[in-house]
Parts: structure tokens; sequence; C-alpha cells
């Protein structure tokens, strides 16, 4: 490995980073259940789901996280230095840029506090940051359509910076997250032809934001064709087939008990057929159904930019939902 090189150690430190900006899931969201009873002998069963208790095991394998992403970052400052006077630059303008920021500073103090131990005789934030209250936290993704909080969610790594009286400071993502940007920010202007991977970086994130602002639109527009009642229009439960968008009702039309697209074929088990219907607009949940026990809509609108628009939505949407699932 060249030491030397800055480019391969900006892929390192990405790497090293990753998965805790990008919220990898630590474990799944935890269900708690606790049951009270008042003085008049009346139950209240309150159900709470979060990150739950952490283990002593636990914490310690997020202080390792945590001084693994802290290291990685604070050693970038060498690697900085010697590209800045390769460069023909003073690398005193490497110990500017860290004064010149509160979460690097944080960040060299807490590094040399790992190696050195603490308090530090020289700091560089004058807070003798501590890393204190580390947990898992829920954390639901922002994102398109109605989320499942059990399915969806996921459970995180966070702990909060405090100063040496304790007083909160900042949490360990915005750390991280402002020290990374700030280390960015200064290599694309000082180094921009080290900045390939930066820049890369960057144009993904807009890209993704920019999908996320265009499948916003499209969703509202499709939430106004699903719900516009003209645009269903009744169909023969012997009709009902794979990729149409279904409601279901009681057989008085009155009661409407599922809406989504068929998700198969026909299903036949002995003298019935069935079909699978996924609540797309709504909760995500399938269901199998008996056809001849419901009265059945199928969404139809006049215009045929309208219905292209619900597939285009229902397509990406779920394309999204499983890039999501491997994170």
């Amino acid at each position: 490995m060249d030491f030397n090189d800055l480019i391969l150690r900006i892929k390192l430190l990405y790497e090293a980073t990753g998965a805790y900006i990008n919220f990898n899931k630590v474990k799944p969201p935890v269900v708690k259940e606790e049951t009270s009873v008042d003085l008049n002998g009346n139950k209240t069963l309150t159900v709470t789901i979060g990150g739950g208790d952490i283990s002593d095991e636990e914490i310690l394998r997020g202080h390792i996280e945590i001084n693994k992403i802290i290291d990685n970052i604070a050693n970038l400052k060498d690697n900085l230095k010697k590209s800045i006077e390769l460069s023909g630059k003073p690398k005193k303008i490497v110990e500017d840029e860290i004064n010149s920021s509160l979460h690097l500073c944080l960040i060299t103090d807490l590094d040399n506090q790992i190696k050195h131990g603490y308090p530090l005789n020289r700091k560089r934030s004058n807070k003798d940051p501590q890393i204190k209250n580390i947990r898992h936290e829920m954390m639901l993704p922002s994102g398109i359509g109605w989320s499942n909080m059990m399915s969806d969610s996921r459970t995180v790594l966070e702990a909060d910076i405090t100063d040496s009286l304790g007083e909160f400071i900042c949490s360990f993502r915005e750390l991280i997250e402002n020290a990374l940007t700030k280390w960015e920010d200064f290599i694309i202007l000082n180094l921009p032809n080290k900045s390939s991977d930066i820049i890369a970086k960057r144009e993904r994130k807009k890209a993704e934001e920019n999908e996320f602002q265009e499948l916003t639109k499209l969703e509202k527009v499709v939430n106004e064709i699903v719900s516009n009642d003209d645009n269903w229009i009744e169909i023969d439960f012997g009709k009902v087939n794979f990729g149409m968008f279904l409601r279901v009702f009681k057989k008085d039309y009155k009661t409407k008990i599922f809406e989504g697209i068929s998700l198969s074929d026909l299903i036949q088990e002995e003298e019935d057929d069935y079909i699978i219907v996924k609540n797309v607009f709504l909760t995500k949940f399938s269901r199998k159904l008996k056809l001849k026990e419901y009265k059945w809509k199928i969404l139809m609108p006049q215009k045929q930019k309208e219905l292209e628009q619900v597939n285009d939505f229902y397509l990406r949407l779920e394309n999204k939902n499983a890039q999501q699932q491997h994170l």
C-alpha cells in the first residue's frame, strides 16, 4: 500500500465511515410492552418501539466503531500535509483548516485522547471532549409512500459528544458528517487533482436528491389519481388478473376492504379462485383474496397518461424499497 496516495486514502476513509454515514442497520427495532394497573384495577398496556437497551458488549463494540471512524478522519491530516507540500502550498493551511472548524478540532482532540489519555495538555477545541451515552437509536429513513415502522426502520449506533463538564456539544453523527464535509471542501479547493472521488460522491448524492424530489412530485399526482373515485370502474371478478390496480369491496359495494395491485395470476384451491393483492398505496401489506366473495373495481382513468404515471410511480417505488432493504 502506498501510504502517500491521497486518493487511496480517501477511498479507505469512505469505506471506514460509509456504514455509519449510510445508517446501516445494527439490529431490528425493539418492541417493549409494559402493563400498568391503576388504583381502580384498570390495566393499561403501553407499547414502545425503539433502539432498545444496549448491553455492555454492544457498548464495547460501539466504542471500537467510533474510535475507528475518528482515527480514520484524524489521520487524514498528515496525508493532506504531504500532498499540500508537494503541490507547492504551505502545509500550515492544513492546521489552519482544523483550527477554523470546531468539528475538526474535536476530532483531533478525541483522536489524541485515544492515543495519549485524558485530559490532553495541548488541546485544539478547548472543550476536553468526551464520548458519552453510546446507544442504539431507531431511525426511519425518509422516503416516498407509507413506511412500516418494523420492516423499514433500523436501529443505528449513536453517541453524544460532551465537554469536560458533561455539557452536550453535538451528536456523533453531526461530528462525523461535518468533519468529512470540511475536509472534502478543503481538498476540492486546494487539491482539485485529488478530488475525483469526492466530486463523484457528491454528484451521486445530488442525483439521489433530484430523484427523490421527482418521485415526491409524482407521488402527489398519483395520490390525486387514486383518490378520485371516478377513476375506478366495476369489473367482474372473473376478469380480475395479474398486474391490475384494484379496489376490493364487500358485496354491497359500500365497504372498501382493500386496495392495491394484483401480484399473481389466479390461484386455484379446491373449487375456488384466489388472487394476491398488495396494498402499494398505503401499508405495503399483501392479502390473498377469494375472488367470488367480493366486488371489484379496477383503476381506469380516462387519460392513459394518468395510468402510466401510476405504473411509473409503483415501479420506481418498488425499486427504491428494494435498494433500502440492502442497507
